[in-house]
């Protein structure tokens, strides 16, 4: 059986399309052939090696990580951007908090551009890690292409995508 682990996020130079590539790279001789999907997490009696850590240094929407973390003990997330590494920290610390909050901003209601620009001046302002967590991801569903873009105050300030199901 295989699980689609694909990323929750959308950023650029993400990593999806390679995981069989670096899988190979990595040892994992059942993922050499491309386009092979990947394994569910194997059952007690069947596991396959298992490494210490897998570090993802540039994690981005941590394709590569999502893909592969049953195989390792832990998990380590790296990104320059600090904000998609505070959506994996909230997710980590506080996933039912973070899960909740960021569900009620997906209501059908919020897929329009007054809300978008009015949420994206609250990210803006906001210093919560859970709401900013929350807002990061609706941000990134939201807006055009899902690239995050960043001015001199260092303020998001990417426009709407206008998507039917963001």
């Amino acid at each position: 059986m295989s699980v689609d682990r694909a990323p929750f996020l959308k950023w650029a130079g993400g990593k999806r399309r390679l995981v069989p590539f670096i899988a190979a790279a990595l040892g994992l001789e059942r993922f050499r052939t491309t386009g092979e999907s990947l394994p569910a997490p194997a059952s007690t009696g069947e596991r396959t090696k298992r490494w210490r850590r897998l570090i993802e240094p540039f994690a981005g929407s941590a394709a590569l990580g999502l893909a592969l973390a049953h195989l390792f003990d832990e998990l380590w997330l790296n990104d320059v951007n600090a904000d998609v590494i505070n959506v994996y920290a909230v997710l980590r610390d506080c996933p039912e908090g973070y899960l909740e909050e960021a569900r009620a901003l997906f209501a059908p209601e919020t897929n329009n551009p007054e809300t978008y620009y009015r949420l994206r001046d609250e990210f803006n302002r906001t210093r919560s890690p859970r709401r900013r967590a929350a807002l990061c991801l609706y941000l990134n569903r939201h807006r055009y292409n899902g690239l995050c873009r960043y001015n001199n105050e260092g303020e998001v300030n990417r426009a709407f995508g206008r998507y039917k199901r963001p």
